[in-house]
């Protein structure tokens, strides 16, 4: 998670728990897991048909992160959003992250993750 940057941890409420040692147990900070889904462009399909099948009170929260030039405008909220019944929405900073919602990291926010994964979206 420390990959995702101290931004986007804020966001979902764990920067501050990084630096402790992990045989230092703590109750989790939300009542619900957050379920980290990540793809290529080709992978749109497949979100949709997950998102479909999963059912819009299972709850768990889902983080979606898509493998994107940072340049290149993402319409994966909008495409969701037409395959679940559960809310869509993209990560901004300070957003509270809630069970049964969807959550997509624009390009740009998750460059340096997808570059240390996959390389360059450019190189491909």
């Amino acid at each position: 998670m420390a990959i995702l940057g101290a931004a986007m941890l804020r966001t979902i409420g764990v920067a501050d728990r990084l630096a402790e040692p992990v045989d230092v147990e703590q109750p989790p900070r939300l009542a619900f897991p957050v379920v980290g889904i990540g793809g290529s462009a080709g992978g749109i399909e497949a979100f949709g048909e997950f998102f479909k099948a999963m059912p819009a009170d299972a709850g768990m929260a889902f983080v979606v992160i898509l493998h994107l030039p940072p340049d290149r405008e993402s319409l994966l909220a909008d495409i969701l959003s037409k395959r679940t019944s559960m809310p869509v929405a993209e990560v901004k900073d300070g957003l509270a992250v809630e069970a049964d919602h969807v959550y997509v990291i624009a390009p740009v926010e998750h460059r340096p993750l997808v570059e240390l994964l996959f390389g360059r979206a450019e190189e491909h």
